[in-house]
């Protein structure tokens, strides 16, 4: 957790997805999701995203992206919760006293109800990242640094690098900004 808050003080980037199995079953099994799609033999440490409860309740299934920089204090969120079937777009402040932990404050927050496809949709995509063996891509650009959490419950999988995320990360950021721009209330590029 500490480097979590670590790349937060600096203004990183930070992509929190997440995957819970849901749906009606077809035959004797349901359509694998999230956790599930972990590559056998794949293991990685928990994970928290405890950091950001100063500002907001993370979702226990959803998508968490974040774009900040090294020298800003200030980060934009765009959260999907599949459980609430919301997007929200936020603004926040970090903190950070060395006397004190770290913490966000929120300024700014816009919410918007997603339909059933639309949850599906993001859904879907969060999921071409759940079986990856290898870490996703980046894009390098100066002064940002990116990581995906994908969150099924208490189940965490976590990717990181400089600039942006390429392949299935990017598909997933842009699917979420896709959907995003059919709310008014929270359409905005977050880059």
């Amino acid at each position: 957790m500490r480097s979590i808050a670590l790349s937060m003080l600096l203004g990183t980037t930070l992509l929190v997805s997440g995957c819970a199995q849901t749906g009606s079953q077809s035959g004797a099994l349901a359509r694998q999701t999230g956790a599930q799609l972990l590559p056998p033999g794949f293991t990685q440490g928990p994970e928290s995203v405890d950091f950001v409860a100063s500002a907001f309740v993370p979702p226990t299934h959803g998508v968490i992206i974040a774009h900040g920089a090294f020298l800003t204090r200030h980060a934009t969120w765009v959260v999907v919760d599949y459980d609430a079937k919301t997007l929200s777009r936020m603004v926040t402040t970090k903190e950070s006293d060395p006397k004190t932990e770290f913490r966000l404050t929120l300024d700014s927050r816009r919410d918007a109800s997603l339909s059933d496809e639309e949850v599906e949709t993001i859904r879907a995509s969060a999921d071409t990242v759940w079986p990856l063996r290898g870490s996703i891509g980046s894009r390098l650009v100066f002064d940002v640094t990116w990581h995906i959490y994908l969150i099924d419950g208490k189940t965490v999988r976590r990717d990181s690098g400089p600039g942006f995320p390429t392949g299935n990360g990017l598909a997933l950021e842009t699917t979420i900004e896709n959907i995003a721009s059919a709310h008014p209330q929270v359409a905005a590029s977050v880059r």
